[in-house]
């Protein structure tokens, strides 16, 4: 089930674990066919294919399918969710026919400590976030900052958990610091780029009416939003 937002508001253990490893309908159909015959090392035939992919053969499988794709993932840290696949294809597919080089993937989903520690790069690096983010969460993005100087001092697993704290109060508020937190949000790798592939990678995701671009400069990705969802946080 993709998540939307129509979707009843779950608890961040939830949230994850409903994102976590989930495959899409495509690649549900195609596991299916692939794994029929699959054997557990014990001999038992696996479960149907209801819900999460947890076993390792069948992660195995997943991947398998994915290296197939004209994308790839950053690294397996990068979770994306079964509403994000079409759009990405549909860059990924375009991009590729006109450079024959895949896009990389190098954010998806993220929890609010993920969130962290994406801010916590960008104040590290200077970038100024009441520019980048909306008016309409300053509130909730200056606790967030808050959390991050008051705790510096005392090393960075402990800013990290305040300041995902703070952005986890704001999401149980029903304030969003990021539509990367709702899965409405997906990042592109463009430092390896040239000029003449960014201006293919914007027309990519400019052929689909529902994405929104912002190319951000720290880090430098293509920061890709689904625009027909509802979320708090623009980037």
């Amino acid at each position: 089930m993709c998540l939307s937002p129509d979707s009843p508001r779950r608890s961040w253990e939830k949230l994850w674990d409903d994102v976590l490893m989930k495959p899409t309908e495509s690649e549900f159909q195609t596991l299916q066919n692939r794994l029929e015959a699959c054997k557990t090392d014990e001999g038992k035939e696996l479960g149907p294919l209801e819900g999460h992919v947890r076993d390792e053969k069948l992660k195995d499988a997943v991947d398998q399918l994915r290296k197939d794709k004209n994308y790839e993932l950053k690294n397996n840290t990068v979770i994306l969710t079964p509403n994000m696949i079409p759009a990405i294809e549909g860059i990924a597919d375009y991009f590729y026919s006109k450079t024959k080089k895949k896009i990389v993937i190098t954010d998806g989903v993220r929890t609010p400590l993920a969130h962290a520690k994406a801010l916590y790069t960008k104040l590290q690096k200077g970038d100024d976030l009441f520019k980048l983010y909306s008016w309409r969460i300053h509130k909730e993005l200056k606790a967030v900052v808050k959390a991050y100087n008051d705790n510096l001092s005392k090393g960075r697993d402990t800013t990290l958990s305040e300041m995902a704290k703070e952005i986890k109060a704001a999401a149980d508020k029903g304030v969003y610091l990021t539509k990367h937190l709702r899965a409405n949000a997906f990042d592109i790798r463009d430092k390896d780029l040239s000029p003449a592939q960014k201006k293919i990678l914007k027309e990519a995701i400019a052929k689909n009416s529902n994405l929104k671009l912002i190319i951000e400069k720290v880090p430098p990705h293509h920061h890709v939003q689904m625009i027909n969802v509802s979320s708090d946080g623009d980037t």
